[in-house]
């Protein structure tokens, strides 16, 4: 969970089944203090989907036709539940499921 020492790639876009899905930490942008800027790089990458993180909080809305969505942290949750993203995309390119699912660390 270190934000400078990270091996990975900060950010990416794929394509699957037509939809592209862009994703990144979330820091570059701010996302702790809003969305704007990460809406932003979504529509000028032509994202269907921005995935992202940062905040450790989970997070899913539909924004002028872009799902955004964090799914937490399976880890380090910033909350008292872990969170994890499922994402389901149909051979025509169709989103038939977006959801997060919380698990309780205890009880």
């Amino acid at each position: 969970n270190c934000d400078t020492l990270n091996k990975y790639p900060k950010e990416n876009l794929i394509e699957v089944n037509g939809k592209k899905i862009y994703f990144t930490h979330g820091d570059l942008y701010g996302v702790k203090k809003g969305l704007d800027n990460l809406m932003r790089k979504g529509k000028e990458v032509g994202a269907h989907i921005v995935l992202f993180g940062h905040t450790h909080e989970p997070f899913k809305e539909e924004k002028n036709g872009m799902l955004l969505m964090n799914p937490g942290s399976i880890a380090k949750p910033a909350l008292r539940d872990r969170g994890i993203g499922f994402i389901e995309i149909d051979d025509d390119g169709n989103l038939i499921r977006s959801e997060l699912k919380l698990v309780k660390l205890y009880g």
